[in-house]
């Protein structure tokens, strides 16, 4: 059960993370205001159906985060498409619900299969019902999905951006990570075996 729970609401580590909150919030801004600016202010709210993807591989090389972003776009708009043709042709109740279900079962496999990792399944049951509601509430399909797909161009995009500045930041952050985390187990190993615990210590908190 724990191991489910990790899964369906996984969450990368603690700590700040500006980068990764400015990223998203420029995929959602970029779409958004052009959609504004053409005057289609009513549907902006539909590009964040896609920009959840953005989400997906933080912290990965740039070499696959962009796979990883794609991948993850990619099965958001499956997930956008297949709610709203549910929404066109069946009424809300039941039926809506047991698509929605179905979505997080499979959504489940497909990012443990692909280890799309944080923040796992959630979002593809989110943007189904979500795709769902928009076109019962009266939105056009069309325009939900090509909404969906500029954020999830966007996400790609946004994604990537890093690269021009530092295209070898995400493998430091990894090594230094790794590092703290040998020096906090080393510091604890010595710690335990200087008050004579036989080797039996545990290390309840690790610096970021």
């Amino acid at each position: 059960m724990a191991g489910f729970r990790a899964l369906m609401f996984a969450l990368p580590p603690v700590g700040r993370r500006w980068s990764a909150g400015l990223r998203a919030a420029a995929a959602v801004a970029v779409p958004g205001i052009a959609l504004v600016l053409a005057g289609a202010s009513a549907s902006a709210l539909f590009v964040t159906l896609g920009t959840f993807a953005v989400l997906y591989g933080e912290g990965r090389p740039y070499r696959v985060r962009a796979g990883v972003v794609a991948a993850a776009g990619a099965g958001l708009l499956a997930a956008a498409a297949l709610g709203a043709s549910v929404g066109t042709v069946v009424p809300p109740g039941p039926v809506s619900v047991l698509v929605v279900s179905a979505v997080a079962v499979l959504a489940t496999y497909v990012v443990d299969a692909l280890r799309l990792g944080p923040p796992g399944p959630l979002f593809f049951a989110l943007v189904c019902a979500g795709a769902q509601a928009a076109v019962e509430a009266g939105a056009q399909p069309w325009v939900v999905l090509g909404c969906a797909a500029a954020g999830v161009g966007s996400s790609v995009v946004v994604s990537m951006a890093g690269v021009l500045a530092d295209r070898t930041k995400p493998e430091r952050s990894a090594v230094e990570r790794a590092v703290r985390a040998v020096d906090v187990f080393l510091r604890c190993r010595d710690r335990a075996s200087d008050i004579g615990c036989g080797g039996r210590f545990r290390c309840v908190r690790m610096p970021r």
